[in-house]
């Protein structure tokens, strides 16, 4: 599989909002948003969410077609600023085991770093060991754990807290 990354831009909209509701139908646990808060917000919406500076979305297309996705959130509380949160990785059910995780998650972290952060921040469902070894692969280090962090149908799921210092 060919795979092209880029950062997303509000023209991308349409696009961003597909694989993000199919993210949230394909992997709930993996989300805090809902499907249904998410298929809610207008095209708008997700343009102002594309079109911010410290914050970016990286996309992997294949043949022309969003694939993956992840984004990072800058802090922007001043004491703060050093510091960002990636939230909001999927990769596609076909584009799994092709790198594009690795890819985005590359592309995120050289954005941090073009910004001066100095940690990245996430959180990953306990149970979801797969991107919990992406992220140690790219020396993300637990920090701690949050019990009941979100309710699911019912059901309590437990995070792990994860950092990466970038000094």
């Amino acid at each position: 599989m060919e795979v092209s990354f880029r950062r997303l831009d509000p023209s991308d909209a349409a696009a961003y909002k597909v694989i993000r509701l199919e993210g949230l139908r394909d992997a709930p646990r993996a989300f805090l948003s809902t499907v249904e808060e998410e298929a809610a917000l207008t095209l708008e919406a997700y343009r102002a969410r594309l079109s911010t500076v410290d914050n970016a979305t990286i996309g992997a297309f294949s043949a022309n077609e969003l694939v993956g996705i992840g984004t990072i959130l800058r802090e922007t509380r001043t004491r703060n600023r050093h510091k960002g949160d990636i939230v909001g990785m999927y990769v596609t059910p076909s584009a799994r085991g092709a790198g594009v995780a690795s890819g985005i998650m590359e592309r995120l972290i050289a954005h941090a770093r073009s910004l001066g952060l100095r940690s990245i921040r996430l959180d990953v469902e306990s149970e979801n060991s797969g991107a919990r070894r992406l992220y140690e692969r790219f020396a993300f280090k637990p920090y701690g754990h949050e019990p009941r962090a979100h309710l699911l149908d019912g059901a309590w799921l437990e995070v792990i807290l994860m950092v990466l210092l970038l000094d």
